[in-house]
């Protein structure tokens, strides 16, 4: 899957994603497609290569011309996954036609498909109708703590400010939390209702507000009018260059009724599915929802005109019946599992079978052929079999965009993006090459923290001498990157054992409960990361008799260095199952990035701070592992 890891920050793009790996048939791997990869692999290695929607094809020079051209000679089952088809469908038809892609997956309804995609252009692509965004299945959609009725919130929304050329769908989202909003501050009525890009939830937020609101406001996503050419919004720009005091109407009259509604492509919006899973009531203005959802039995409805504010909010008001419009809405939509994402990905399994067999091209090649451990790559050039997380820096793009599209008259923006666009590049490219230099960034760090700590580790060496006798420090023997054995240093933290079945709990001293409650008998482990035995960041090494109970996938932990710290370290600490411990392991070898190591270091000193996790119930650190079903 060609993918741009700048845009993993968005949810449903996420989820997008991951649904692969999660549920397919078929072993998936990732890799960053867009501007500034590079194909150093093989691609008759995989049975098939799917360009994902975050690459947008409608923008020039989007996707990587190495990844292109590569794509381009592959001679297997091609499938594309696009979105977002209303901004200049005829660049997008140009690479379709180039790739000769087998499978489309698009958005355009089925009937509209031949308008947007005729075959003399495109080729002989097949295509397929899907929604933009799918449900969570009913086992992975948590419990709510709260009805709905309970819930403090009587009604929540968050829209977003869409440029004018994207027509009444986009203008929906702005007046409808307008006027809801309005009806709410004069009736004294809780809500939380916004629409500035200041305001928009990302992450944990948004199922949190969720959780917190009775109902919630949302409109159908999407726009009705196509800029076939991708010329629509430049001359608007000038427009409005000439005359800045240009409303909403008189644009859309001059520039967008004619193309309002040729296609129609409003959906249903992810959103709703997350709203749906969290329990909570919905109040839609009235539409379609992708024939899935029904007035008054899935939602509570809106006129277009707003004629009936005044019963929706009666409805709202009625806290048990939402409860049960709520519970209904779950059990219909969600807990059938029809418009889940399982149910998608089995689709796409299902027409690349189609693929296959019709090229007589069976499933024949070991995709582990691909080596797991890339670290000679940066992050763009390594294939992962788990989508990236987001790298912070690739918002600095997003930043820039956006200052250009509100502030630069449109006469200059290309000399603004000639300029911009290199100094982004660069930067991305500067800190994707951080993580390749992991090693001599954990050097320096652990350099600067032993001569910051020197005279509290000496302090720490004298009163244990003086506590425990010697041997101040703790040495003992474990596995680091590919199992190679070093020697792991630590302040000693136990009195030495009367008998070799004594339990560690019991030869814990009260000194080394504090050392290990404050992290500080950790701090001779810098000396290890300045010798290049370990990371700062990485999973924490364990015992060498482990080395023969893991499990193929458990052993990809030392497919790394060992860390201090490290993702199962800040997400539960000893105080976890072995299981979980692992999982989070492999999970971190596959998204390791600078960012996500500077996530966990921050994270890591909150951790510290509160004291949680030093310990499993009735152990010292953990119950001893012995094997991979303890």
């Amino acid at each position: 899957m060609l993918y741009d890891t700048w845009k993993t920050g968005i949810g449903t793009l996420q989820d997008h994603l991951d649904c692969f790996s999660r549920h397919s048939t078929s072993t998936w791997w990732y890799t960053h497609g867009a501007q500034g990869g590079r194909c150093l692999v093989d691609l008759d290695a995989f049975d098939a290569v799917a360009v994902h929607y975050s690459i947008r094809l409608c923008f020039p020079n989007w996707i990587s011309d190495s990844w292109a051209n590569a794509f381009e000679r592959y001679e297997g089952a091609k499938i594309l996954f696009i979105q977002d088809e209303y901004d200049n469908p005829s660049l997008s038809r140009d690479w379709i036609h180039r790739l000769a892609f087998d499978d489309v997956f698009t958005v355009v309804p089925t009937e509209h498909v031949a308008r947007v995609y005729p075959s003399e252009i495109v080729g002989p692509s097949r295509f397929h109708s899907i929604l933009t965004g799918y449900a969570p299945e009913a086992h992975e959609a948590p419990a709510p703590r709260t009805p709905p009725s309970r819930r403090p919130i009587l009604i929540g929304y968050r829209g977003r400010r869409l440029p004018a050329r994207y027509g009444h769908l986009a203008r929906q989202k702005v007046e409808v939390g307008r006027i809801v909003r309005e009806a709410c501050e004069e009736r004294n009525l809780a809500h939380d209702i916004e629409w500035e890009e200041t305001k928009r939830l990302y992450g944990d937020a948004w199922p949190r507000f969720l959780a917190g609101c009775r109902t919630m406001l949302a409109t159908e996503s999407g726009s009705n009018v196509f800029d076939w050419d991708g010329t629509l919004q430049g001359r608007i720009d000038r427009a409005t260059l000439l005359n800045p005091r240009m409303s909403y109407e008189e644009i859309h009259e001059a520039y967008i009724g004619d193309l309002e509604g040729e296609v129609e492509m409003n959906q249903i919006s992810p959103k709703v599915f997350e709203a749906i899973a969290a329990r909570t009531g919905l109040v839609l203005l009235e539409g379609r929802y992708s024939g899935i959802l029904k007035p008054d039995r899935h939602y509570i409805p809106i006129r277009g005109d707003f004629s009936n504010l005044d019963e929706v909010l009666e409805k709202i008001d009625d806290g048990p019946a939402v409860d049960r419009m709520a519970e209904r809405a779950f059990e219909e939509i969600i807990g059938t599992g029809r418009h889940g994402w399982r149910a998608f990905v089995g689709f796409v399994d299902e027409r690349l079978e189609h693929t296959w067999r019709e090229k007589a091209y069976a499933a024949r090649h070991d995709l582990w052929s691909v080596p797991p451990t890339q670290d000679h790559l940066i992050p763009e050039e390594r294939i992962t079999r788990h989508p990236q997380v987001i790298d912070w820096s690739g918002r600095a793009g997003t930043v820039l965009g956006g200052i250009i599209r509100r502030f630069v008259p449109f006469s200059l923006r290309p000399a603004f993006r000639r300029v911009g666009t290199p100094v982004i590049m660069g930067w991305r490219r500067l800190v994707h090459r951080l993580p390749a230099s992991k090693a001599c960034l954990d050097r320096i760090g652990a350099g600067v923290m032993l001569v910051i700590a020197a005279v509290p580790m000496a302090m720490i060496a004298l009163v244990i001498r003086s506590g425990m006798g010697r041997p101040v420090l703790f040495r003992q023997v474990r596995p680091g990157l590919h199992g190679r054995s070093f020697t792991l240093l630590k302040f000693r933290t136990m009195r030495v054992a009367s008998n070799p079945e004594e339990d560690d709990a019991l030869r814990l001293t009260r000194l080394g409960r504090f050392l290990r409650r404050w992290s500080l008998d950790e701090l001779p482990t810098l000396w290890n990361v300045l010798r290049g035995e370990m990371s700062l960041v990485g999973p924490r090494p364990l015992l060498m008799e482990y080395l023969p109970l893991y499990s193929p996938e458990q052993a990809r932990r030392h497919e790394v260095r060992p860390g201090i710290t490290g993702w199962a370290q800040v997400n539960g600490r000893n105080a976890q199952t072995w299981e979980d411990r692992f999982r989070l392991d492999a999970w971190y070898v596959d998204h390791r990035s600078f960012t996500l190591d500077m996530r966990i270091l921050l994270r890591t000193l909150g951790q510290v701070l509160l004291g949680r996790g030093i310990s499993n119930e009735g152990h010292a650190t953990m119950p001893r592992f012995r094997g991979a079903a303890s």
